[in-house]
């Protein structure tokens, strides 16, 4: 489907979706290659819209992730192609209050927290400096 490396650009590799680098956004030694790094405060990759990035079937999202232990906030965004509080669609990864990696998704209808489902975290906090 998609594929963005952080290979010095925001080129997607494999679907064309390519991202926009906005604010502080860099990129440093990743796991395999480059990575992009995110400054923690104004910097992100923003993908367009895509109805290929809305699956309507199971799918499969797959990162690497290097958090600092020293987080402003340790509740983050790490991936966001929800559509908020709008229709409850959509799906994501966030960091939970306590550090861990979570992914939900929407299955639609009014807003608010009962549209999201399920909330499925690791085990540990993946904010230690660590490749996960």
């Amino acid at each position: 489907m998609s594929w963005w490396p952080g290979d010095g650009t925001a080129r997607d590799l494999a679907g064309g979706i390519n991202g926009t680098l906005t604010g502080g956004v860099t990129f440093t030694n990743g796991q395999v290659g480059q990575a992009f790094r995110l400054d923690g405060n104004s910097g992100w990759v923003d993908i367009s819209h895509s109805d290929s990035l809305n699956p309507t079937s199971p799918f499969s999202i797959e990162c690497w992730i290097n958090a600092s232990s020293q987080q402003f906030f340790p509740q983050s965004l790490v991936v966001d192609k929800s559509h908020g509080f709008t229709d409850g669609t959509g799906w994501g990864i966030q960091t939970t209050p306590d550090g861990k990696a979570g992914f939900f998704y929407g299955i639609g209808g009014p807003s608010g927290l009962t549209n999201w489902f399920p909330y499925v975290a690791t085990s540990n906090s993946i904010l230690d400096n660590q490749w996960h």
